[in-house]
């Protein structure tokens, strides 16, 4: 008699879902955990071509790191450099923040360096102005080994620059 097709007990009919395990050679049972979602644990590795069947795949990575440093300025007169050759080699996401404190506009230039020495202007951040009062969001988009913002008060100012970035 066929038991899948006649038998009337649920907890009977239950299927498990296996994976193959190329160090044993064997099927295995895969492992839920009480949400219905699959169990992985240890370290795993993926390769090749992965299909996503949903629409949403969510993965949570533990251990990103992420780092901040600020410079205050007050009473700037002249052009200068705010956190110079900051090293963004290893960031995934880097972003600086111009809060500028003062009365006087200032203008603000992302630069770039692949070598901690000569520095290009990011053509997206290039003489910013940031309004008296205001504040300014500059996301690093270029990838390079070095970043730092050159600015030009024009006036007396006083602004702060920080830098966020995550690994």
């Amino acid at each position: 008699m066929n038991s899948l097709v006649f038998n009337t007990t649920a907890n009977e009919l239950r299927a498990g879902v296996y994976g193959y395990n190329q160090s044993t050679e064997a099927l295995q049972l895969l492992q839920l955990n009480t949400d219905g979602e699959l169990l992985i644990a240890g370290d795993f590795s993926l390769s090749g071509d992965i299909t996503i069947a949903n629409s949403v795949l969510t993965v949570f990575v533990e251990g990103n790191l992420f780092t901040a440093n600020v410079q205050e300025l007050e009473g700037v007169t002249s052009t200068g450099i705010a956190l110079a050759a900051t090293d963004i080699s290893q960031m995934r996401t880097s972003t600086m923040f111009v809060d500028n404190t003062d009365d006087n506009p200032i203008t603000v230039t992302l630069q770039l360096s692949p070598d901690g020495t000569t520095y290009f202007n990011d053509p997206n951040y290039t003489n910013v102005v940031v309004d008296a009062n205001s504040s300014q969001i500059i996301a690093v988009g270029i990838f390079a080994q070095y970043a730092q913002l050159e600015y030009d008060p024009g006036a007396l100012a006083t602004f702060s620059v920080y830098f966020n970035a995550q690994a």
